[in-house]
């Protein structure tokens, strides 16, 4: 969940994220060394530049410690030489994310062509509660710049992506990651890797659906300011780590990622686009009504305790799932399904989907909320109640994030609950509740109950 605060103006926005033999190399554990790796990449690339259909172009895969992300996770991101980019891709992607504070998404943004490639070779990530790459388009620029973040597919996540653990041994592993939109492409670098003696069997495509696309037309990079295609991005997501130093050690590796830019003559073959996949199917079918009565109770249960204290009930929200229509975060600028985009509030100031992913379920307000209503004087308190859906096993992990908008997802001005640290499914006593003071004047509990299959949350003030 995210939450947003300003010193001024206190206004929450909720969204649930419902998403061998091991070498130790220094502090990094994984089934091959670096060396290895280098060795493997070096032959790849090396078949491929035989071929003359490619220039190889490196660049680099770092998880950020920048303002953006939910701090409940980190995220991996692929950059790659300025000059290797189109003449005004950075100015076209800088923008006051939040103010006042600037900020340039050039450095994680990239344009391809329909026959170009983004290659990666390396290690899984230690054991953590999920994990998972996908390509996205970032920015549109059609009739002007604007900012879809949407996610082009499924992910391949630590229960689907292929390495050298296979499925049942994700972690620590061997893996090769691709993305392209051509079919001749993709046989092209899965023929290379297996020559260099890396299995088939542990690589993994992420198509760029032709359809959903805009590829550059021209090479050269002053058309681009014609044709104005995507600037792509990828998301490495890392959530719930076992082991905290492990994972430290992980996010501060620099990966070398390989961009492979089709030479005019193989461009002139023509691209042999790779069909969209289909999604995988969302949720289990199981209906959970039968909750109801249990969400019923437990909220008669908080009033009277809250009464008991001296407080009323101010506001009662029930909450909507988000679920954004990719095909429409693709082509309507004005789409946001995620938040709304209230500049006044200091919310992202333009319409997004958010970097969405299909593994996830986000939980939020309609949009019929009166966001006036949210404002948060000291004499209030905030409870929310619904289903823990870690404990029925509907989903890997969940959290809920309070984060000051001022410093929106700063690791500095967030709090957050994991589910692990959600408590009881009743309340008894106060001694019961999750409870903290993430800002000062704040006092946040949470009621994590198996009561259905949405979430309300409710806010009290002192009589």
């Amino acid at each position: 969940m995210r939450f947003q605060y300003s010193s001024t103006m206190a206004v929450f926005l909720v969204l649930l994220l419902a998403m061998t033999v091991v070498v130790i190399e220094g502090v990094i554990r994984c089934d091959t060394t670096a060396k290895e790796r280098e060795m493997i990449v070096e032959d790849a690339l090396g078949n491929l530049r035989e071929s003359q259909d490619f220039q190889v172009i490196q660049g680099t895969l770092t998880f950020n410690h920048r303002q953006i992300g939910n701090p409940a996770g980190r995220y991996g991101t692929v950059s790659f030489p300025t000059w290797s980019q189109p003449l005004g891709l950075c100015k076209s992607t800088t923008f006051n994310q939040t103010s006042p504070i600037p900020f340039s998404f050039c450095n994680i943004a990239f344009t391809l062509g329909p026959r170009d490639a983004i290659v990666w070779l390396g290690c899984t990530p230690p054991p953590a509660a999920y994990f998972s790459i996908r390509s996205y388009v970032a920015f549109r620029f059609s009739p002007s710049v604007w900012f879809p973040a949407a996610e082009l597919g499924d992910p391949a996540n630590h229960m689907t992506l292929n390495s050298t653990g296979g499925p049942e041994d994700p972690f620590e592993k061997t893996t090769m990651v691709f993305s392209t939109g051509d079919r001749e492409t993709a046989r092209h670098v899965k023929r290379a890797f297996a020559k260099a003696g890396f299995p088939r069997g542990s690589s993994n495509l992420d198509v760029i659906p032709a359809e959903l696309a805009r590829f550059r037309e021209r090479q050269e990079t002053a058309f681009w300011v014609q044709d104005k295609s995507d600037a792509f991005a990828w998301q490495f997501r890392v959530s719930q780590f076992e082991d905290p130093e492990a994972a430290e050690a992980y996010f501060d590796q620099t990966w070398p990622v390989y961009f492979l830019r089709a030479r005019p003559e193989y461009e002139k073959r023509g691209a042999k686009p790779i069909p969209r996949p289909e999604a995988r199917p969302r949720g289990t079918g199981q209906d959970e009504a039968y909750l109801h009565p249990s969400l019923d109770k437990l909220e008669e249960e908080i009033i009277v305790a809250y009464a008991s204290k001296g407080s009323k009930l101010s506001y009662r929200f029930p909450m909507d799932h988000i679920v954004p229509d990719i095909e429409r975060c693709l082509t309507d600028p004005q789409y946001a399904p995620i938040f709304k985009p209230v500049p006044a509030w200091h919310f992202p100031g333009w319409p997004s989907c958010d970097w969405f992913s299909a593994d996830a379920l986000y939980t939020g307000l309609p949009d019929t909320t009166d966001l006036s209503a949210l404002t948060f004087p000291t004499n209030r308190t905030f409870v929310v109640m619904g289903v823990n859906q870690p404990r029925l096993q509907k989903s890997i992990y969940s959290n809920l994030m309070l984060t000051a908008v001022a410093h929106f997802e700063g690791m500095k001005a967030c709090k957050g609950h994991k589910n692990k640290k959600l408590r009881g499914t009743r309340l008894q006593s106060s001694e019961r509740h999750s409870e903290y003071t993430p800002l000062d004047r704040i006092k946040f509990i949470l009621y994590p109950h198996p009561g259905t299959s949405g979430w309300v949350y409710l806010c009290f003030s002192l009589k």
